[in-house]
């Protein structure tokens, strides 16, 4: 979820564009955000793992 600065608004109308970093637009395609907060309950921290987990095992 954290977007390339190069593709943000204000860096695009710069003149950056799609493809001026590619090592940066590859981690972005590939990088998972899971959710991280200290009043995430362990609920909400089990379900987010077994989803992780459930995924990753199809």
């Amino acid at each position: 979820h954290y977007v390339p600065v190069h593709l943000m608004p204000y860096y695009k109308q710069l003149g950056n564009k799609k493809g001026d970093h590619p090592h940066a637009e590859a981690y972005y395609a590939k990088c998972l955000s899971i959710p991280m907060y200290h009043s995430l309950s362990d609920e909400d921290q089990e379900y987010v793992i077994e989803t992780v987990v459930a995924f990753y095992k199809k």
